[in-house]
């Protein structure tokens, strides 16, 4: 499944891991996880918007999907080397990732945010992902 494999992928590359080690979450950013004192530097992402295109003889089985990379940390620096990593990490990727064949991808946008009651520093990034389904 593609949310698997990319979480993997992103997991083993090492400039993201130095930062988060292995702490890469689909949708939502865990209050508590077993072992770890601190939940950030982190990346949690979500599939904002997909599209599986259609043709006079049914589904492609592709996804156009677009996706929200939060890279999230205590302070600005680290959330934005993590946006960096991230970034090199799916910028242009393509080929297969896991059993996802990944036809390419795209950085569409970025933002830089501050949640004043989390008190951590969330860079934004959207890609377009186009990818087989399974």
């Amino acid at each position: 499944m593609m949310v698997e494999d990319f979480t993997a992928y992103l997991r083993a590359n090492g400039p993201v891991a130095a930062i988060v080690g292995t702490r890469i979450y689909a949708v939502n950013l865990p209050q508590q996880i077993p072992g770890v004192s601190n939940p950030l530097p982190a990346v949690v992402y979500t599939q904002i918007s997909g599209r599986r295109p259609q043709t006079m003889e049914g589904a492609t089985g592709l996804n156009d999907g677009r996706y929200q990379f939060s890279c999230q940390a205590a302070d600005y620096k680290t959330a934005k080397q993590l946006s960096q990593a991230v970034r090199d990490a799916l910028e242009n990727l393509s080929g297969t990732i896991g059993s996802t064949v990944t036809l390419g991808t795209q950085l569409i946008t970025e933002r830089d945010t501050y949640d004043a009651v989390a008190l951590k520093f969330m860079i934004d990034t959207d890609f377009h992902i186009w990818h087989r389904e399974p």
